[in-house]
């Protein structure tokens, strides 16, 4: 398991944090870092298997994805994105496995269009005519 957690980056927030096997909530079962202050509270680098056959690899604060983390929907197909409190936030990479790549584009766990997620960052495009 660890080959799988040294993909992902080690938070280096100065949180104390201990590593376990499995740990089954029941719908999702959850290996990885946790919180050594906190029991059961995910804070570190983990890998979160769900029941629907989904999965996150990535950074936890809080018990909650927090940082960068992949959205894993089967063994080819992902995201790979920020997280702000366990949504996804920002510019991420949706690959598919047809080995396509295109950019994604989330707000606050919103799926938004380029436009959209640039007019909600305050970013507006501006176009500059010089003449010669």
């Amino acid at each position: 398991m660890d080959i799988i957690l040294n993909e992902v980056e080690p938070l280096n927030d100065g949180e104390e944090v201990i590593f376990r096997e499995i740990f089954n909530y029941g719908n999702s079962y959850y290996i990885g870092e946790w919180n050594i202050k906190e029991e059961l509270n995910k804070h570190g680098r983990g890998l979160l298997v769900n029941l629907d056959g989904t999965s996150y690899l990535g950074q936890f604060r809080k018990d909650l994805q927090d940082g960068r983390g992949k959205l894993l929907f089967n063994k080819v197909e992902y995201i790979d994105i920020n997280w702000k409190k366990g949504k996804m936030d920002g510019i991420g990479i949706l690959k598919r496995a047809d080995g396509s790549i295109k950019n994604v584009y989330y707000k606050n766990g919103i799926k938004m269009s380029e436009e959209e997620y640039n007019k909600s960052n305050g970013l507006i495009n501006i176009i500059i005519n010089e003449e010669q």
